[in-house]
């Protein structure tokens, strides 16, 4: 999406930004698997919802730089790992409540005990972790 002003794609009141990657980004010879993944921010009546996907460090270091990326309900990037909980970019979305969909013990390191600092620190809320609390569920 290369101008925010009105949603990329809308329908029956949902509202869809697409906030990343950006094409340069993913396009580059040099970039990692986790660099194109899509980023986007669903506007679902009064609740913004931001889903990640598996999205990089890279990929989430250029969102960062939009506004109004969060700011409601975050989905972690990448089950919780280190590559994907980039600082900037969760201290950006100032999220209210943050979902980390993830099984322990399927992946070395995942949920990374940095990454999971990273979003107590910066939730203001709760975060929910789906292998501790299960299923998630908001009305909308």
């Amino acid at each position: 999406q290369e101008s925010f002003d009105k949603p990329f794609w809308e329908t029956n009141g949902l509202k869809f930004w697409m906030l990343g990657p950006l094409k340069s980004t993913a396009t580059s010879s040099t970039r990692e698997l986790h660099d194109a993944c899509l980023v986007f921010r669903a506007d679902l009546g009064k609740r913004k919802c931001t889903f990640t996907g598996d999205a990089s460090d890279t990929n989430l270091q250029d969102v960062a730089t939009i506004a109004h990326i969060c700011d409601d309900i975050l989905h972690a990037s990448h089950h919780g790992s280190l590559n994907g909980a980039d600082l900037d970019f969760v201290k950006k979305c100032n999220a209210d409540y943050t979902v980390v969909s993830t099984k322990s013990g399927v992946y070395e390191n995942v949920p990374h005990t940095t990454a999971m600092q990273r979003y107590r620190d910066h939730t203001a809320e709760k975060v929910y972790r789906t292998d501790v609390d299960r299923s998630v569920k908001w009305t909308f």
